[in-house]
């Protein structure tokens, strides 16, 4: 038996056709570069499999918005680290922790054998070839600033078609690594995306997901684009059976977004918009550029034009130099705003950012402590609004079947549904809401919806 090579001097002779392994942490973005990954690859020979133990090429798309996501890639380059010492592979580590720290990964794991960033994926297969062929330690860290690659995608789900429209961030605020990982926003031009889109239309996709670190500021780089309001309106008329979009920053979302909802029923009643504190000090310091009070306006603006809408937000707790006060400014928010979820994290120190500097420290123990208060009160919050629903008649867009065998999907509103019966995934039904846990919707599923069938933007 020959002794495995040491790291750093693998030798491959496999021909073409090299078999590569995809692992993704992160926002849906990072879900949706992996498929554009994966097609990239496949396109120029390389076969993409299902598990890493039979890969010969092994790729991470990382996370950076928190450490516990840091830390959760550093594990996985542990295992490849393990698996070097029987066969032959290689690592490459991509995505928003290469694009900040590519370098420092190359020098502190010598398992990893090349770097690549958030974009310029169409670049890989030569990366990677490069790397097949004996170069090591290899980096591909473009400056997150290019225009959004046009490459083909790989669906990696049959219900939901996700397309980009804008990509990274220029809004800085004090907590957040995106403008540091993805760079500035760039909006896609409006004819790949409506283009992008009636492919998937016609390929039979019964939802658009509309991505973007903040999708309101759709065309302040580029005018000639339009605005956010005009793109939804296009692609409303493009004829997708759903269309959703994510996320939205509570200070550029306008009344034009809200009236493109209201009037079309194929775009859902469901708007996620971060509000990540309900302390006036607390947003100043994180740089938000929204106050409490204009947090409730927007929100009260959506509930008044849009019948039913469900909004879900982002919170963070144990920001420097929060108090008890800021804090209970935060329950309040929740008790006011009525959220139909919340994604609760505390505070995590990214490198490069303002607020990693910032004095006065929330103790982790005090972090722990609030972000259980959040959640036991988001959970009385749901369960009372999912309680009201009861007795309603939903569409519900099917995704799959438990392992009990009963369908389940999500409504207009984008509540989860479990059903009582086994469903075809992808399609759309009728139910009536049953049950409910703060969790998730019971109902018994009625009669298929017609393709042509209008829903109301009324019935829940």
């Amino acid at each position: 038996m020959t002794a495995p090579a040491p790291f750093g001097i693998v030798n491959f002779d496999m021909g073409t056709g090299e078999r590569i392994y995809i692992e993704t942490w992160g926002c849906q973005m990072n879900l949706h570069q992996s498929e554009g990954i994966d097609a990239v690859l496949r396109r120029a020979g390389y076969a993409v499999v299902e598990e890493m133990d039979d890969a010969d090429v092994v790729l991470f798309n990382t996370c950076l918005v928190r450490q516990k996501a840091e830390e959760k890639v550093y594990g996985r380059i542990g295992a490849v680290h393990k698996m070097k010492r029987s066969r032959p592979v290689l690592l490459g580590v991509g995505g928003c922790l290469s694009q900040v720290k590519g370098e420092q990964l190359l020098k502190r794991f010598p398992v990893v054998d090349f770097v690549f960033g958030t974009s310029g994926h169409a670049d890989l297969p030569d990366l990677i070839g490069a790397a097949l062929n004996g170069s090591d330690g290899l980096s591909k860290l473009a400056p997150p600033n290019r225009s959004i690659d046009e490459v083909p995608y790989r669906r990696s789900g049959r219900n939901t078609a996700m397309i980009t429209i804008t990509e990274g961030c220029s809004n800085f605020c004090t907590y957040c690594i995106v403008p540091f990982a993805r760079g500035p926003m760039r909006s896609r031009a409006p004819e790949g995306i409506l283009a992008e889109i009636q492919r998937e239309v016609e390929a039979g996709y019964p939802e658009i997901l509309l991505l973007g670190q903040n999708v309101d500021s759709y065309g302040f780089d580029r005018p000639e684009f339009g605005r956010f309001p005009e793109l939804l309106q296009r692609i409303a008329e493009t004829g997708p059976r759903r269309i959703r979009f994510t996320s939205s920053h509570p200070r550029d979302i306008t009344p034009a977004v809200l009236e493109v909802i209201a009037s079309h029923t194929q775009i859902c009643n469901h708007i996620h918009l971060a509000c990540q504190s309900g302390s006036d000090r607390i947003l100043s310091a994180m740089n938000r550029g929204y106050t409490r009070a204009k947090f409730l306006e927007t929100a009260r603006a959506a509930r008044g034009m849009i019948p039913g809408v469900n909004l879900t937000t982002d919170l963070i707790v144990g920001f420097p130099g929060e108090t008890e006060e800021d804090f209970a400014d935060s329950l309040r928010m929740l008790e006011e705003a009525r959220f139909g979820s919340v994604f609760v994290a505390s505070f995590s120190p990214r490198p490069g950012t303002e607020a990693a500097t910032m004095p006065n420290p929330v103790p982790e123990d005090v972090k722990q402590r609030r972000l259980h208060e959040v959640l036991d009160l988001q959970r009385r919050i749901a369960l009372d609004a999912n309680r009201a629903l009861v007795g309603d008649t939903v569409e519900i867009l099917v995704e799959g079947n438990t392992r009990q065998g009963v369908g389940y999907g999500r409504c207009d509103d984008h509540r989860t549904m479990v059903l009582d019966r086994h469903c075809e995934q992808g399609q759309f039904i009728t139910a009536t809401i049953s049950d409910a846990s703060a969790a998730a919707l019971k109902g018994e599923a009625l009669t298929p919806i017609p393709a042509g069938m209008d829903v109301s933007k009324g019935t829940r």
